[in-house]
């Protein structure tokens, strides 16, 4: 703790730099007579050990900020030990770098081993960085400013430098970068990225050191100038690179074993994105893992024979009409979106993952040559023109033994038919005139079908559940539970989905519930079922589905009914901006846990559950033939919004089938003119309730926290009866829109969070709530008196109350009043009368008072604790001139005393 010992020291012996104009009394930021020393924001009641752990997270330009805030802070943040343990430094997003700026933190942060360099960088202030900076490994450079001198000041300066990375440059050459792999050997990352395609960097490194010298390991060259015979120089003269990124680079046209010549040897990853690629052939690169050639639109011909290769990225090169891929270990391969894609050969004992979607040209006889399809675990077929569908179920997916996701659709198909015993997972969309879909996955679990227009719903169903396609006449209609043994539409191992756990169904226009409801309970293993943006679902029944737990549902704004019945292990329905007024809701379920209703209205609304603990009810009784039925017997949490005509027998009845309910939330509900509290209850909060005039507490009811918020049915007596019932326990207090009160008084000893807010006439407030400890006054323009009776104001939050200016006299009593002439300034700036009690109170908080109130003209100090500086002051009124407070206007005040005591040491 040797460096947080040193900041004490500098705390208590340094001066803040520049003259110093306030006198000692102007401020409590250096009082001891307030109780505690040296304490100016509440932050600092921490040790100064803890600041400085705190302060230690902290990088260069946070500590800048913090700097700012007050004296202590500043000067903590100008500890050494705190600068010396920064070693990244990045100055390309300051609001106003200057030279001076920048050096001085360099200067202070010894240890940096990362610097960046903004539009602001010269040949002078890179020099003078470098010399601050004798342990930097990385170096970044981002201005257009950066030349060849400033990469010799780079190689002279920068003789550790491990990695360099020079940005938005155009006046940088060959020759320049080429000087410093020269003098710095020893770098292994070199970045070169050029803004636009309009000036870019000729680049070719001819290092003079030999290249068993040069250590380079990566480059990154961007948006540069390149030539094959370059890149042959550049493996040459680098023997160790491993990775090399020349993404949207021009010039390489061809590249193969013979143009690169006999570099290379250690390369691992190679991009080439973007590039104007013609013809890749790569045979002799023993350590390669991973080619990114996606995005070359003039790409015709790939050909790779690299034992090590583990992933191939070719996607949107328009023109690739040729890839030939030869590997032992590779397990990805992107092929997508190669609309002249025709001929591919993949051979690879490993592949797992192959995407070959919107590669129109491509034929299934390809792909039944291809000799690694065996092992393919992930396939991806969407949008694959020459792909018949029933045929690649009946050749290929033979051929795959190993295959548990397959995705499909974009073409044009009258019936998809998908038979796999290994398939876990299959996705079907975009398929037009698809009038059936057959299934016949044993292993299936996850089965998604989307944007499919003209599937229709019985088609769906049989799929899925029989695996092929029926007549509806001569379907049996429902499985029930008992008897499904009997019935011929059980799922069973040899057709359909029977393990499917996971349905999601996704824009399907033809979908509207009725037969889903009514062959549903013969998925016995699905548990989740999701359903979005279904535009003409208007029924969902789901009635003895024997496993099925989360019921979703999204922007089906059609659907009408929805039922959740006899299904015992739903543990989630979730409904989601769906129909505008839901006919009915009705779920019922012992093990229902999360019920989530957003943006939905209801006619009819049922929930019965023994699980559920808390509920959102929302647009329900909207009109009086309305029902709403909860029964709930462990519902803690109750909230009731926007249920116009709720009345209260509803209400009643259903807090009286709800028994444990502890908060209850009432809002928008304009029927309710009577509320009777359940005994449970300990938080309650009524807003928005236009008729409300009578609320009525239980015996043995004990309310911890009451909002009453635009009630305006509601009695000044009615709210005191409340207050007093449940005065010795009453912990927070919320009181918005009292229009037409002048005076307010609370004595709550209990009570720790107060908020008060539009009350447009408020005149008067007497507040006795000894341990209050937050405080919010807001919309009371009139309040000019306000007695407050706390225990301690230093930890009072106010951080949301406006000023009240209107505010003439305050009375405080508190045991232990901090920084109280900061808060009156800010809160109360028109204050004339203050009376405070209960303090120690010293001349010098007397004059800080008053010179940050320069309309106060009485200050009565009452029950005081007088300190030694105002004893001798007492009995008699103390007059202070306004020149004496340092005031800017002429006022003088007057100190009063009564009852005060002196304090003892």
């Amino acid at each position: 703790m040797t460096d947080d010992s040193s900041v004490r020291e500098r705390m208590e012996t340094e001066e803040e730099p520049g003259p110093t104009l306030r006198s000692h009394w102007d401020t409590e930021e250096f009082l001891e007579d307030e109780g505690y020393s040296f304490h100016y924001s509440l932050l600092e009641i921490f040790s100064p050990e803890i600041i400085f752990h705190i302060l230690s997270h902290l990088e260069w330009h946070q500590l800048g900020v913090v700097a700012q805030t007050c004296r202590t802070l500043y000067e903590m943040c100008q500890s050494p030990a705190l600068w010396s343990r920064i070693t990244h430094l990045d100055f390309r997003r300051c609001q106003e770098p200057t030279e001076e700026r920048i050096l001085k933190v360099l200067e202070m942060c010894k240890h940096a081993d990362y610097l960046a360099i903004g539009p602001i960088l010269t040949d002078d202030l890179l020099t003078s960085s470098l010399k601050y900076c004798p342990e930097l490994r990385n170096l970044h450079l981002e201005s257009e400013q950066t030349s060849d001198s400033s990469v010799a000041i780079v190689a002279e300066k920068s003789i550790r430098l491990k990695s360099f990375t020079i940005v938005n440059s155009w006046k940088v050459t060959s020759s320049g970068i080429s000087k410093l792999l020269t003098s710095n050997p020893s770098l292994q990352e070199l970045g070169i990225i050029c803004d636009t395609w309009r000036n870019p960097l000729d680049l070719w490194l001819q290092p003079e050191q030999p290249p068993s010298v040069i250590q380079l390991r990566q480059v990154c060259f961007q948006r540069c100038r390149f030539s094959v015979e370059r890149l042959r120089s550049l493996g040459e003269t680098c023997p160790q690179l491993q990775d090399v990124d020349l993404s949207a680079c021009s010039g390489l046209q061809e590249i193969n074993q013979q143009t690169i010549g006999g570099g290379f040897h250690g390369l691992r990853e190679l991009c080439l994105r973007a590039t104007d690629i013609e013809t890749l052939e790569l045979t002799e690169l023993g350590e390669l893992e991973s080619v990114d050639c996606s995005n070359c639109s003039g790409l015709e011909s790939v050909t790779i024979n690299c034992v090590t290769l583990r992933r191939l990225d070719v996607t949107e090169s328009t023109f690739l009409h040729h890839v030939y891929v030869k590997s032992r270990v590779m397990r990805e391969a992107k092929f997508s979106h190669l609309p002249a894609l025709t001929d591919l050969s993949v051979e690879s004992e490993k592949l797992v993952t192959l995407d070959i979607s919107y590669s129109t040209e491509l034929s299934l006889q390809k792909l039944l040559s291809l000799p690694s399809m065996s092992g393919v675990e992930t396939l991806n077929i969407t949008g694959c023109k020459q792909l018949n569908l029933t045929e690649v179920n009946s050749l290929l997916l033979p051929r795959m033994p190993h295959l548990s996701e397959l995705s499909c659709g974009d073409v044009s198909s009258h019936d998809v038919t998908v038979r796999s015993l290994t398939l876990t997972g299959l996705i079907i969309k975009d398929i037009q005139h698809l009038p059936c879909v057959s299934v016949n996955c044993p292993s299936l679990q996850r089965f998604t079908v989307e944007r499919c227009a003209d599937l229709t719903e019985p088609e769906l169903l049989d799929g899925l559940i029989m695996g092929r396609h029926t007549k509806r006449p001569q379907q049996i209609d429902k499985v029930s539970i008992k008897d499904a043994p009997t019935r011929s539409r059980l799922p069973s191992l040899s057709h359909g989905a029977p393990m499917m756990q996971h349905l999601t169904i996704r824009q399907i226009p033809n979908l509207v519930g009725s037969c889903l409801g009514m062959d549903g309970a013969s998925f016995v293993c699905l548990k989740v079922l999701e359903i979005e943006a279904c535009p003409f679902m208007k029924i969902l029944e789901i009635d003895g589905w024997p496993s099925l737990e989360e019921v979703r549902v999204y922007s089906s704004k059609k659907l009408s009914n929805l039922v959740v019945i006899n299904s015992p292990h739903v543990t989630t329905v979730i409904t989601q901006w769906c129909s505008s007024m839901m006919e009915k809701f009705h779920v019922v379920s012992d093990q229902l846990k999360l019920l989530k209703t957003t943006g939905c209205s209801f006619a009819n609304y049922t929930v019965h559950s023994k699980s559920l603990r808390q509920m959102e009810v929302s647009g329900v009784c909207m009109k009086p033939t309305d029902t709403l039925d909860i029964r709930c017997e462990n519902l803690v949490d109750l909230t009731i919004l926007k249920c116009d005509y709720l009345s209260e027998v509803y209400l009643s009845k259903l807090l009286s089938t709800c028994p444990r309910v502890t908060n209850l939330r009432l809002s928008g509900c304009n029927q309710v003119n009577y509320v009777h509290v359940p005994a449970t209850v300990t938080h309650l909060s009524l807003s928005a309730l236009r008729r409300l005039s009578q609320v009525v507490l239980a015996d043995g009811c004990r309310l911890a926290v009451l909002h009453l918020c635009h009630l305006p049915k509601v009695s000044v007596d009615l709210r005191l009866q409340l207050l007093n019932r449940c005065q010795n326990g009453l912990c927070e207090l919320e009181l918005r829109g009292l229009p037409h009160e002048t005076q307010v008084s609370l004595t709550l000893p209990q009570l720790h969070s107060f908020t008060l807010d539009q009350c447009i006439h408020l005149t008067g407030l007497d507040l006795t709530c000894p341990l209050l400890r937050y405080l919010r006054l807001q919309g009371c323009p009139k309040l000019s008196s306000f007695n407050m009776k706390v225990g301690n104001l230093a930890s009072l939050q106010v951080d949301h109350s406006s000023p009240l200016l209107s505010l003439k006299a305050l009375q405080l009593a508190c045991n232990n009043l901090r920084f109280l002439a900061r808060i009156l300034a800010y809160y109360c700036p028109n204050l004339e009368e203050l009376v405070l009690s209960g303090d120690n109170t010293s001349m010098t908080r007397v004059c800080s008072i008053g010179h940050n109130l320069p309309s106060l003209h009485t200050i009565t100090l009452q029950n005081c604790t007088l300190e030694e500086d105002i004893v001798a002051h007492y009995p008699r009124p103390i007059h202070l001139t306004a020149s004496a407070l340092h005031r800017t206007t002429d006022k003088d005040m007057v100190v009063i005393f009564q009852n005060a005591s002196k304090w003892k040491m």
